[in-house]
């Protein structure tokens, strides 16, 4: 939790002061020095103390200056753009769904992509994401993680009907930490076969009403530990067609948007991104009743103010899509008199390539020729820090995410509205050179997927190698138990003390010498697997 400077023990205080003095006196501008200390000593960016660390800029100190006249130049320093005095605007921006860069992009043909292999993406038909269902929370995420296994399963057999989840799979999906998850699967698995969801469909004569079992049988399987899932035929082809031409319009979005998303957001985020016919897809907006949105998050009988429904459910699950996503999302509420209608969504996705310029910047000090500075523009160390932290505040992000996305020209086009209602005017600007070296937003998310991998990989050698060094131990249960006595209890271990037999003993300590962090407090462990060096 961040801490004002105040809330610092003495010794801390002390500490930091000293790291800032240094600074001072090494005339270092350093911002992401700075970041650093702040994140080290866990400090709140809008306490007066860290804001001023952050923002101020150090001049070495001079000697007497002679009196100036027109014959004596000043010192040259730099003059730097003051923190702006204007506050925000309580309404949340809209941020433009137009941005430049300064190289073309392609644009990408999504519809005609082969969907079985994108094991990244969530899609799912129009028709069900419209439709009324009322599941909790993970029994939603049980059916978004189905969608690209039956996607991938159905490519190659499309007779495919049973579909298996492995519980270890799900559990680090969404980064789920409990060790009861095993029986809270089970109860998914009881539970959701008794939910159904329903939808419109037209007809000759009008539309008609269908109902459809979300699953056909749901099977718990504790020894292996997965569920066992069969879908109905009109489930499957919700998850698997995807054609515009026989009215089969689709919504598709990253699996690690949802991740950290509770139930309203979800309903939020999916009823957002398809509430526009893809024929017209440039408008980006949808329009729904107020009738239709409470039965959606059912809330029939909950909040019957409106005013109420639209602070717990349609601004908070706006605010947590905001929090863990690229998409940003604004609406109108729309009344007739004094009862409110309905409500119309628009929204951007701030991860989307930005467009192609017909003038770029030439150079650093050439100002764009079609009169937008927010084209390629550059801020300094200061600029960075002050409107950084003062966004990052707004949005609820991390203030060294937004600092580096402001400065990547690829990715700074989300913040330009907020840099404007803040009075920041572009003075300078990215020579090409620069740019080269700007990762795009597919470039960074390949990167953090590498990165993802890495880590995986060398956890399971990390795991490989606890296992190999317990074998060891094993082998040389006696003498390791002998040096570990003051662990053993009075009860059975005691008893296999007297017996003489230590790896039984050594066995029962094999969940803490399989971590790294609780083996730390055994001692010989490091004796005994030196020999084998």
């Amino acid at each position: 939790m961040a801490r004002k400077f105040s809330e610092l023990i003495p010794s801390e205080q002390v500490q930091f002061q000293g790291l800032v003095d240094f600074m001072k006196e090494t005339w270092n501008e350093d911002i992401q020095v700075k970041l650093n200390i702040v994140k080290k000593f866990r400090l709140d960016i809008s306490d007066p103390v860290v804001y001023n660390f952050l923002t101020d800029v150090y001049v070495p100190t001079s000697q007497a200056q002679p009196p100036f006249n027109d014959t004596v130049p000043k010192p040259a320093t730099t003059e730097l753009v003051e923190p702006p005095q204007t506050p925000f605007v309580a309404d949340e921006p809209l941020l433009p769904t137009t941005t430049v860069a300064t190289k073309p992009v392609e644009k990408t043909k999504k519809r005609e992509m082969t969907y079985a292999n994108s094991e990244d993406l969530i899609i799912i038909q129009n028709r069900l994401l419209h439709a009324i269902s009322h599941l909790t929370l993970n029994e939603r995420r049980l059916i978004l993680f189905l969608s690209p296994i039956v996607r991938k399963q159905v490519e190659k057999n499309p007779n495919n009907r049973v579909f298996y989840v492995y519980v270890q799979d799900f559990v680090n999906e969404y980064g789920i930490k409990s060790k009861k998850y095993y029986g809270e699967l089970e109860k998914i698995a009881d539970s959701i076969v008794e939910k159904a969801f329903f939808f419109w469909y037209k007809t000759q004569n009008g539309k008609a009403k269908k109902g459809v079992s979300w699953v056909s049988e749901c099977d718990y399987i504790e020894n292996e530990a997965k569920i066992k899932v069969k879908l109905d035929d009109t489930v499957i082809e919700m998850l698997t067609v995807f054609d515009k031409t026989t009215g089969n319009f689709w919504t598709q979005y990253q699996k690690e948007w949802i991740i950290n998303l509770g139930t309203y957001g979800i309903i939020m985020l999916e009823l957002v991104l398809s509430s526009f016919d893809n024929s017209f897809e440039k408008d980006k907006k949808g329009k729904y009743s107020i009738e239709h949105l409470r039965e959606k998050f059912d809330c029939i009988e909950t909040y019957p103010r409106f005013s109420d429904f639209k602070l717990y459910v349609i601004e908070k699950s706006i605010k947590e899509i905001h929090k863990h996503t690229p998409i940003r999302i604004s609406y109108q509420v729309h009344k007739f008199g004094r009862s409110v209608q309905g409500v119309s969504f628009s929204y951007i996705d701030t991860s989307e390539p930005v467009k192609n310029v017909q003038d770029k910047t030439k150079n650093s000090n050439d100002k764009p020729k079609e009169n937008n500075p927010f084209v390629n523009f550059k801020m300094t160390p200061k600029q960075l820090a002050v409107f950084g932290a003062k966004i990052a505040k707004k949005i609820d992000k991390d203030i060294e995410v937004v600092i580096d996305e402001i400065s990547n020209v690829h990715l700074q086009g989300q913040y330009v509205e907020y840099l404007k209602l803040l009075d920041f005017v572009p003075s300078d600007w990215y020579s090409d050179d620069e740019i080269k070296d700007h990762l795009t937003s597919q470039q960074i998310d390949e990167q953090k997927k590498q990165a993802k991998q890495a880590k995986a990989n060398q956890e399971k050698l990390d795991q490989s190698q606890l296992e190999q060094d317990f074998e060891k131990l094993l082998a040389n249960a006696e003498e390791f138990v002998l040096a570990n006595q003051k662990r053993l209890g009075f009860g059975i271990e005691k008893m296999y003390l007297e017996q003489g037999n230590y790896q039984a003993i050594v066995r029962i300590w094999q969940s803490y010498l399989l971590d790294k962090d609780h083996r730390k407090h055994f001692a010989m462990v490091n004796e005994i697997l030196e020999c084998y060096l």
